[in-house]
């Protein structure tokens, strides 16, 4: 662990220097802010992580959702196509009418 990392190392402050030794109280309260500061940071750096998941996410259904109508759409075209090729394809006989006969050659 590198010395500048001071996230998980207690930094002793001189505030409650006396000259018999530390100040117990002031020491134990600085520890805490320390231990508090730290957790504030974790929660901050999971909340940040949670935030770009969650868009992650949220573009990975959107993307999933424009796939989906895509596949949709070129299947209702594709369909469309069929039966106009179809219409086109086959002569239109109306009622009481007889088909004209295919010429035949010898």
């Amino acid at each position: 662990m590198p010395i500048s990392d001071t996230s998980t190392i207690i930094r002793k402050s001189n505030s409650g220097a006396t000259p018999g030794g530390w100040n117990d109280a002031r020491l134990e309260r600085d520890h805490i802010e320390q231990e508090l500061e730290y957790g504030r940071k974790q929660l901050m750096e999971e909340e940040a992580k949670s935030y770009k998941d969650y868009n992650r996410r949220l573009k990975a259904a959107e993307i999933r959702q424009k796939l989906k109508r895509r596949r949709t759409k070129r299947a209702e075209d594709e369909q469309k196509a069929m039966e106009a090729a179809k219409s086109f394809a086959m002569p239109i006989h109306r009622k009481g009418q007889v088909p004209p006969k295919k010429l035949v050659s010898l």
